[in-house]
């Protein structure tokens, strides 16, 4: 017999203040990646986004 488990969950939502301050810390993160991959070529990355795919994958798979 299969059982499911049901979750209880809130729905949230943020203030103005938490949304301003999210877009910022997002352009943030957005700029830090862009200045870290700055010096590969596009082949370079292609190549890192498989990697980096590949390890998600792996690491994913150890959870289960």
């Amino acid at each position: 017999m299969a059982t499911s488990r049901v979750s209880r969950g809130r729905l949230i939502t943020l203030t103005a203040e938490g949304v301003a301050l999210t877009d910022e810390l997002i352009a943030v993160h957005l700029d830090n990646q862009s200045r870290l991959l700055f010096g590969l070529g596009e082949d370079e990355r292609a190549d890192l986004a498989g990697l980096l795919e590949r390890l998600a994958l792996t690491l994913t798979a150890s959870d289960d």
